[in-house]
């Protein structure tokens, strides 16, 4: 026979499960919000995961509750769209840590922050493989372009145009950055006597130390710099003798100057005796003028 307490139980669950069911038919928004859970559940039955996650979100709309986060999300990761159901996914963990689907929603975000870490890492190898490639390419695109440059500038130094050799390899260095120019460029500066060949070799052997035409380069410095100071040395002498063939010049000049004035002294001086007759002093003018003369003449020739 029932005891008085179990006689009470179902009338204590109905007690509450009646004013419950009451609220919501008396609630319009809970109505609806249940409607469009309803209809989210067909959709995801359906495969209609877009469609799955409008209605949910319109029932959430209407009744925030947490568990629409976690159907939010299953639909989202059936989707593809990882990132979205991840975000879903941790708002239902924050708001129900404990709740009925937690383990599985955390299981879920294990595999789904896996899924996304395995792709990313794919993603950033392809990129770094299509980066090699273009790299690559572009290395391969430069040596062409070098190699018909040097082609021409060989060209141009078979015709003997320096000028156009010297741009059209300074051109595929800069392009190439390949230090073996410089020794070209330094070869055309030595055929041309210019003393600027040795800072090209300098540069080249800078560029490259143990490069293969290093010791060449070290050699043509020196021939080069001994060949430079013997110009420097006889250049200086010659400027030397110049100065002092100036100097002496300058010596002439001024004795001259001197005894053409000393001439014209005697020449103006009042002579005393008689003036109809020739007297030995007369001619000491005329032959102080030839003397000055004279060594104006080799002063100026």
């Amino acid at each position: 026979m029932p005891t008085r307490i179990q006689l009470l139980i179902p009338l204590l669950i109905l007690g509450v499960a009646v004013p419950a069911a009451a609220q919501k038919k008396k609630d319009p928004k809970l109505r609806l919000a249940a409607a469009h859970y309803k209809q989210g559940k067909e959709y995801f039955r359906l495969k209609l995961y877009d469609k799955a996650v409008e209605e949910y979100r319109k029932a959430f709309d209407l009744s925030p509750r947490p568990q629409l986060h976690y159907n939010i999300g299953r639909a989202l990761h059936e989707k593809g769209d990882l990132t979205a159901a991840l975000a879903s996914y941790k708002k239902y963990l924050d708001a129900k840590p404990n709740g009925r689907a937690a383990d599985e929603t955390r299981e879920s975000v294990a595999r789904i922050t896996k899924k996304m870490t395995a792709a990313a890492d794919a993603e950033r190898l392809r990129k770094q493989l299509l980066a090699k490639q273009k790299a690559d390419a572009e290395r391969r695109r430069r040596k062409a372009k070098v190699d018909g440059l040097v082609a021409q500038a060989n060209a141009f130094l078979g015709k003997k145009l320096y000028d156009d050799a010297l741009r059209t390899f300074a051109t595929a260095y800069d392009l190439g950055k390949d230090s073996e120019l410089l020794f070209d460029i330094a070869e055309i500066h030595r055929t041309r006597g210019k003393d600027s060949a040795i800072g090209k070799y300098q540069q080249y052997i800078d560029a490259a130390p143990a490069g293969k035409r290093a010791d060449a380069a070290r050699g043509h410095i020196a021939t080069l710099t001994r060949a430079r100071d013997e110009r420097t040395r006889r250049l200086t002498a010659l400027q030397s003798k110049r100065r002092a063939k100036r100097g002496i010049k300058w010596t002439w000049l001024t004795a001259g100057a001197a005894l053409f004035a000393a001439g014209l002294v005697l020449d103006l001086v009042p002579k005393s005796g008689r003036d109809d007759m020739l007297e030995a002093r007369d001619f000491a003018p005329v032959g102080l003028y030839g003397a000055g003369l004279t060594a104006i003449g080799i002063g100026v020739f």
